[in-house]
């Protein structure tokens, strides 16, 4: 009786390690053919524009807007990487060795450099929104401002950028008037 139960206790996790054991290869090869593809493509940052465009039922962004507006957001992005500062790499170092007091005690310098870099950034994402602003055309920008509203046109504007990605998420900018 006590060796049929244990039978039967170790009759389900071989069960199991064998279901996974079969299913392995298949799902490592789904995922290397699902990431292969994946890397192959480059993501349309325009995507939600050239939408927004199409469904406000304004003209479609011609080559030379498409390439200065890729080249707008390629350089801000770029620009306005975060690099990683010396004070970030001791507090993380500190976590690691075990010592709290000295990552507490690089808390206000680590607030400092972030309010830093987001009011750096900030700055760097009205500049990035008037040039995106500047190279849609007027009629663009009205169909686009009546269908989503000055809050909306903004916060779409700005996911070019990489902020905001839509209307509703209550992070929009002032308004445009």
């Amino acid at each position: 009786m006590v060796f049929r139960m244990k039978r039967r206790s170790l009759l389900a996790p071989t069960i199991l390690s064998l279901c996974i054991t079969a299913a392995l290869p298949n799902l490592l090869l789904a995922q290397g053919a699902t990431s292969s593809t994946t890397t192959d493509q480059t993501p349309d940052q325009l995507g939600r524009l050239k939408q927004a465009l199409s469904s406000a039922g304004a003209t479609a962004l011609t080559t030379a807007q498409e390439t200065a507006l890729t080249t707008l957001i390629e350089s801000f992005r770029t620009a306005n990487t975060p690099a990683i500062s010396a004070t970030r790499l001791a507090y993380d170092n500190y976590i690691l060795a075990g010592e709290p007091t000295q990552a507490i005690a690089l808390i206000p310098t680590l607030a400092a450099e972030q309010a830093a870099q987001d009011l750096s950034r900030t700055q760097a994402g009205v500049t990035f929104a008037a040039n995106a602003v500047a190279i849609l055309l007027t009629s663009q920008l009205n169909l686009l401002q009546q269908a989503l509203g000055t809050d909306g046109l903004v916060q779409l504007i700005q996911s070019l950028a990489g902020g905001p990605a839509g209307p509703g998420n209550g992070q929009g900018g002032p308004p445009m008037n």
